[in-house]
């Protein structure tokens, strides 16, 4: 992406970057609420959860899925940007798997 000329508008790009950074942040931010809400023993939260950590675990599975596709990138480079898709991958699954055990539910309760 090329950079604007002096003197060009630039509120455009502007508002979609601070929306790709604030969308990421909110995500996180609800994740972590729930989170301490369901170690309160607030079950009512544990829907949003599951969803938003559906929602990073597909996110994340794409990027596997491009990961595996790109042939390009040098080893190290790419080992590590999987490992990083692979962790969150790995951590959302566990988590959406704990969340709608049977026994996690009465525990939290």
């Amino acid at each position: 992406m090329a950079d604007a000329k002096p003197g060009e508008n630039r509120w455009a790009f502007g508002i979609v970057a601070t929306v790709a950074c604030v969308i990421p942040i909110v995500i996180g931010g609800t994740l972590l609420f729930c989170g301490s809400a369901l170690l309160r023993g607030e079950s009512d939260w544990a829907g949003i959860a599951g969803g938003l950590l559906s929602l990073v675990g597909a996110l994340a599975g794409v990027g596997i899925g491009t990961g595996v596709a790109d042939t390009g990138l040098p080893r190290d480079e790419w080992w590590s940007r999987m490992a990083g898709y692979l962790a969150a991958f790995s951590v959302c699954v566990v988590t959406i798997v704990l969340i709608k055990h049977k026994a996690t539910q009465r525990f939290l309760r």
